[in-house]
């Protein structure tokens, strides 16, 4: 399961969550509304549990912004805004 990040909208940084019931190798990546690919918080293999990532968009500007976690053959996507 992939959670909304907190706090959302936020400056300077925020958190994401997600569960996942097994050990799975995890990918988590940030896109802009445009599809462009921004950045990968998490490329390796996670034990289950609840897992958070903290995220600063350094240098980035205000807007809406995508994250997508893929762990096997799951995969989801959740908005966040950044404020500045």
């Amino acid at each position: 399961a992939l959670h909304q990040n907190y706090p959302n909208p936020f400056n300077p940084d925020t958190q994401i969550s997600f569960d996942i019931p097994r050990e799975s190798s995890v990918r988590l990546d940030i896109y802009n509304m445009a599809g462009q690919w921004i950045t990968r918080l998490v490329e390796e293999p996670l034990v289950a549990g609840q897992h958070t990532v903290s995220w600063t968009p350094t240098g980035l500007p205000s807007g809406v912004y995508i994250y997508r976690l893929q762990a096997e053959e799951y995969v989801k996507s959740q908005r966040m805004l950044v404020i500045r």
